[in-house]
Parts: structure tokens; sequence; C-alpha cells
């Protein structure tokens, strides 16, 4: 059914799904880095292919916008939103009759700067399990929010400079949304801003920022990638509260383990209802799960399902 290594190949086909090494052919569903290699040939949306293009030398491409098909040798190949960042796609690959429905990354939670993720009837269901736990379940995006807000403008009142982290591309254009839609003044390190500006290009509307030059001032909030935090100029700031933007709030990440003032579990990935949401409404005869934890597959058996963990247990392996 498909080939496992370094990648996803659907059989009876020339086309990789989201490959770590390079491929002749790939379909990217997101721009984040880990999905993205020099590929001879890239397969993605616009959205996307603009993106990377700030990331990586980006040689052949074949634009897909969602919701067009196209015939890719013997294969006819469709893009759907995912939801998980902007331009980020799911792909069906129908060949000799069957079709394959890849999810990359997603989640079913709408947001302000990605296309709310589409489901559609699987026959073989690939889905990434990333909370795949049933301690995975994220409160309400509107208490998180508010939140977030209360935690600005708390230290904006005691004359201290909120540094918020979330990654450079996705998050932080999310997170720039929200604050700019609540009234904030906003400083965007030079990596989120450059992926902003991107994001701009492709008609997604951030509202108001400034360009960080190592000086914060005063009444704004600073907006930079986690790895960011202990570069000098970031370092330098006085009396700055930290927060941090992740999905693995909800277990993994505290104040206390973090070294951040505040964890907020605000995430781009399907929390564990999200997962059996999806499924239940795609339906598929069998579901092939990659990334995340190995034994979400136990509960998707228990609900009926044929479904087993996708690893490379042999280079090259046909599934």
């Amino acid at each position: 059914m498909v080939e496992y290594d370094h990648g996803i190949r659907v059989k009876g086909t020339d086309l990789w799904l989201d490959a770590s090494r390079k491929k002749p052919l790939c379909f990217v569903s997101h721009a984040h880095s880990d999905h993205v290699r020099r590929h001879d040939c890239m397969l993605a949306t616009p959205e996307t292919i603009r993106l990377c293009q700030e990331r990586v030398n980006v040689k052949s491409t074949i634009s897909l916008p969602y919701g067009r098909q196209e015939q890719i040798g013997d294969a006819v190949v469709e893009l759907f939103p995912s939801g998980h960042i902007h331009g980020a796609a799911q792909i069906e690959v129908t060949t000799a009759g069957r079709s394959v429905i890849y999810t990359g990354d997603f989640k079913l939670r709408s947001g302000l700067t990605a296309r709310k993720a589409e489901v559609r009837k699987a026959e073989t269901l690939i889905m990434e399990a990333t909370f795949g736990k049933p301690e995975y379940v994220f409160p309400d995006r509107e208490e998180v929010i508010a939140e977030l807000c209360e935690f600005i403008r708390e230290t904006l009142y005691w004359e201290r400079t909120p540094v918020i982290c979330a990654y450079s591309l996705g998050k932080a254009q999310e997170v720039m949304r929200i604050l700019s839609d609540h009234g904030f003044k906003l400083m965007v390190h030079k990596s989120a801003y450059n992926m902003s500006r991107a994001y701009e290009d492709t008609g997604v509307a951030l509202g108001e920022y400034e360009l960080f030059d190592g000086r914060v001032w005063s009444g704004y909030v600073l907006i930079c990638p986690p790895n960011a935090r202990r570069e000098r100029s970031v370092n330098a700031i006085h009396g700055k509260r930290t927060a941090f933007m992740t999905g693995w709030a909800m277990t993994r990440w505290g104040p206390a383990s973090s070294g951040y003032d505040r964890v907020f579990p605000l995430s781009d990935h399907a929390d564990f209802p999200e997962l059996l949401e999806y499924v239940e409404l795609a339906q598929p005869e069998k579901i092939l799960v990659t990334h995340g934890f190995p034994e979400f597959v136990y509960t998707l058996r228990e609900m009926g399902f044929a479904a087993d963990h996708l690893e490379p247990r042999e280079q090259g392996e046909l599934l």
C-alpha cells in the first residue's frame, strides 16, 4: 500500500509525502523546517511554496491550490486544508481505483491565520497523532487567549516588557493576529518578521507591528521564537516577563521546568478528542498512524478501526 523510507510513498506512484530526505518528487504538507527539504520537485500549495522560499532554495515546483485535481503520473492528487498553519494541506492520492488520504500535521479548531481543516471520507487514512494520549485535551481557545491578554496587561501595568515566545512560522503569526486584534502594540523578532511579511504577501492580514532591532519600546509586546530568548538583545531586556505558547503545556512544560514565567496551551495540532473526531468523520477502512504516540493505535482498534503505527521497520518496506 505504502512504502516508508524517510518519507511515505504511495505504491504505484513516484510521489513521496513529507520525505525527510531529498526525493525526485515530494508533496510538502507545510513549510515547517522539519517537513522541508531541497527536493528535485516540490508539490505544495502556492502559500507553502512562498513560505518555503524563506527557508530553502526551492528548485522545481508544482503549485496546486486547494480543491484542484492534478494528474501526477498514474495518480490523481488533490490538496485540501489541514488547519495547521497558513498554506498547510492534506493530500488525497487516487490510483488504480483506490485512494489514500494523508493529513500531515492538522487541527480541527478554527484559527485566525489558517484555513479551517476539511475532513473527507477515506479508504486508507495516514494521520499524525502528535497529541494521541487522553491527557492532551486543550482548554477552550478563548479562555487561553483571555489568560494571555491578562498576563500581558498585568506585565505592562508593572511597566515591564512581555516577551511572548512562539515558533517563527505559524504560531508567531497566529499570536500576532490575536494580540493585534486585542489592541496591543507589537514588536517582532527578525525571524518571525520575515515570515510575517511572507504571510502578508499571500493575503493574510496580521495587523500593525514593528521590527525588533534590539530595543523594546515602552508599552510594546515582543514576539520572538523560543531559541531567541537567550540572544544577547533579548536577554538584556530589563524587567521582562516571558511566556511560551505550546500544546506541551498540558503535561511536559510548566513554568518551573521550562524557565518561563507562564506557559500557555495554544497549539497548531489536534488534541486527543480532535484526533478521534477526525477518524469518526472520515470512517476509513484502514488507518496508519505517523508521528506522536504509537499506542494511539490501540485506542483506534478499541473503536473498531483497523490501525497500525507506520514506522520504518525495514528500509523500503511496503506496508
